[in-house]
């Protein structure tokens, strides 16, 4: 747990709050300085935990839920805002919340995590972009975005789902 990649990863969970506050009261600098550094640290993380070869089933972990608690987070404050309906920040948080359930499970039951594929990869990337085209106010954000993220959200579940069964019905992810 001690390895840098973990502690970036843990930083970003913490930094979740005070961007979430900035959102929320429009604190422009904080803002941007923090979505820059989540993107950053987001990458750094893991591209440290490879060049480094210190992966971790702890890693593996804490990457995901530091990107989930600030979605979630960052959701919240949109939601208050007016910005996405109750609905949407429903399908998200489930979505995510299901997968941190079951990624804990498989870990319990076969002491093996469940790594992000590349789809959930890009559907964080596509729902952190779609809220900065909100939090910014970008033309059409809210209404194509929407719709894109909704989709991407969930056929990543789906495909997650469909990895988490194959995976426990054989034990192993292959």
């Amino acid at each position: 747990m001690k390895s840098i990649p973990n502690i970036i990863s843990i930083i970003r969970g913490i930094l979740a709050f005070p961007l979430a506050f900035a959102i929320l009261y429009n604190y422009q600098i904080t803002m941007i300085v923090l979505i820059f550094f989540f993107f950053l640290s987001d990458y750094l993380d893991g591209y440290l935990a490879r060049l480094f070869d210190n992966t971790s089933e702890m890693g593996k972990i804490l990457d995901p839920v530091a990107d989930k608690i600030c979605i979630a987070l960052v959701a919240i404050v949109l939601l208050k805002q007016g910005k996405i309906p109750i609905y949407f920040l429903v399908i998200a948080v489930l979505r995510d919340l299901l997968i941190i359930i079951g990624g804990l499970y498989a870990k319990r039951k076969l002491n093996f995590v469940i790594p992000s594929n590349i789809l959930g990869k890009i559907t964080a990337n596509v729902l952190a972009l779609y809220f900065i085209g909100l939090i910014y106010n970008f033309q059409y954000f809210d209404l194509y975005g929407h719709f894109i993220v909704t989709l991407f959200l969930i056929i990543s579940f789906i495909v997650y789902l469909k990895r988490f069964v194959k995976t426990l019905d054989k034990g192993v992810l292959n």
